[in-house]
């Protein structure tokens, strides 16, 4: 299997901690091409961020299409540009936000989502709505860390991400 994996910053880190993760837990034969935009914003922290990175990656979408690949991945939380990527793709895409939302509300009676910024939490609510989750949905917990400060001090993201989860449960 061939999957395309599109990080729509262009923060060349950012795609190579993917890169490695992945790598980790793919099967021997699965062939990764994990890739970003030329152009566009170096982290995903807005609306508007979203909007810029919506043509190059579906650029790369279309090129995921041409080159053969088995299913494309969009590997950025928000999900940009996933509908429009799904409409003028032949292979199937899959947000990981869109999946990790289906997931966690069939794993758990009720999940909740951590994000970067407090200015975050209603695009969150807003994409919990749009795919029919506002049952299974406790709440947005903000991490106030920016992606970039994330990919440079994994490890304090990482506890940060721990307490909130914990906050999650104790809710």
């Amino acid at each position: 299997m061939r999957i395309f994996v599109i990080n729509p910053n262009t923060s060349e880190s950012v795609t190579d901690h993917i890169r490695r993760e992945l790598e980790k837990i793919k099967r021997s034969d699965t062939e990764l091409t994990v890739v970003n935009p030329e152009r566009g914003p170096v982290s995903i922290e807005s609306v508007y961020d979203e909007t810029l990175v919506g043509p190059p990656t579906l650029e790369l979408v279309r090129r995921a299409n041409e080159e053969g690949y088995d299913a494309i991945v969009l590997a950025c939380f928000s999900d940009p540009g996933l509908d429009a990527a799904k409409e003028i793709s032949d292979i199937p895409v899959v947000g990981i936000e869109e999946a990790t939302m289906h997931i966690a509300a069939m794993l758990g009676h009720k999940f909740s989502i951590t994000t970067a910024f407090r200015s975050r939490a209603p695009t969150r609510d807003v994409h919990v709505r749009l795919r029919g989750l506002e049952s299974a949905f406790a709440s947005t917990l903000v991490l106030n860390m920016s992606v970039l400060e994330m990919d440079a001090h994994p490890a304090e993201a990482k506890a940060r991400i721990q307490e909130l989860a914990r906050q999650a449960v104790e809710e």
